[in-house]
């Protein structure tokens, strides 16, 4: 990956929600959102009204899901009648609890984190829309200069970040190791979310790093990192499904409506992020890099579809690198 110039600081702002009288637009800021519906034009015709208009939502703050960010701009959930409140969370082992719980009604996670928690029984659960494919470059092994990591061989005997060691990241990463005939087993991993990776990299925690974009982008800028491994550019896990929008059973069954209307508009949503300068004009409103980085980050799609054969393949990947023990039905998730 060539290395790039200039660049911005990135920071995580932190501010309380603010009342629905206090607010009559879309806000995007870190760690609370919310957006509050001018008028309700059912997205298509025959449509019912969301049972639940109101929605708590759990999304990263990363590319991966920029169709959100397009869709509460442009008005895609008032269109469909809902009122998103949203908060950052930082990886899918987070989410879980949360749409366990009922405090989010919706949340963004990877899918073997969730096709796991299915088949372990810890929730029942649905997905209602596919959300990132991976591609070169959206996801790759950072490390600085002078780490004495130039090819993916000598990760060999180092500590490696990455954000779970059961998602998608560790089963990208499994699988591009591998093909190149690197053990993972020789490997330390430490958990560290990509928000915190140029952090991790530049202390000194890891000797590597796993990193979603921007982060990437941003710390070839700040400390001139440089990519020694691509995780779903080519080998195994190629253009590999990563994550999407789940829900309980149990919210989807009581509220098919509300599902439907998000649905529509993510989808909708997905469909504009095809056109890369939609992306960069999102980027900063919520990841707060400024728009020379966003021009330069590396992007992945977004299916406006659920596609099984799709899914299946991220189930039988983790099958085949140890993700999992059983051969994963997908059939109650995404019925």
């Amino acid at each position: 990956m060539a290395q790039r110039p200039g660049g911005a600081p990135l920071s995580r702002l932190r501010r309380p929600c603010l009342s629905a009288a206090a607010v009559a637009s879309v806000l995007v800021v870190s760690g609370c959102g919310l957006f509050i519906p001018q008028s309700t034009q059912y997205g298509s015709a025959g449509s019912s009204p969301p049972e639940k208009p109101t929605i708590n939502v759990g999304v990263i703050n990363s590319v991966d899901t920029a169709p959100f960010f397009i869709a509460l701009n442009k008005g895609y959930f008032t269109q469909q009648g809902l009122i998103v409140k949203y908060q950052f969370i930082d990886s899918a082992t987070d989410t879980l609890p949360g749409v366990n719980d009922g405090s989010l009604d919706i949340g963004w996670g990877d899918w073997p984190t969730v096709m796991n928690a299915q088949t372990q029984s810890t929730g029942n659960y649905k997905i209602i829309a596919d959300g990132y494919q991976g591609a070169p470059d959206v996801q790759v092994v950072s490390t600085l200069p002078g780490s004495g990591i130039t090819v993916p061989q000598d990760l060999a005997g180092k500590t490696v970040g990455i954000d779970s060691t059961t998602g998608a990241s560790m089963l990208g990463l499994d699988a591009a190791l591998r093909t190149n005939n690197v053990d993972p087993n020789g490997i330390t991993f430490k958990v560290v979310h990509f928000a915190d990776s140029e952090a991790a990299l530049q202390s000194h925690q890891v000797d590597a790093v796993v990193q979603s974009e921007p982060f990437i982008t941003k710390t070839e800028q700040d400390l001139g990192s440089k990519a020694v491994l691509d995780l779903f550019g080519s080998g195994p896990a190629q253009n590999l499904s990563l994550a999407g929008w789940f829900t309980t059973a149990m919210f989807a069954q009581k509220y098919p409506d509300t599902v439907a209307a998000f649905q529509r508009a993510i989808n909708q949503a997905a469909g504009d992020a095809a056109s890369r300068s939609t992306v960069e004009q999102i980027l900063p409103t919520y990841t707060q890099i400024n728009a020379a980085t966003a021009a330069l980050v590396n992007l992945g799609t977004w299916p406006t579809v659920i596609d099984p054969d799709r899914l299946q393949r991220v189930a039988s990947l983790m099958l085949t690198y140890g993700l999992t023990n059983i051969q994963i039905n997908l059939t109650p998730l995404i019925s």
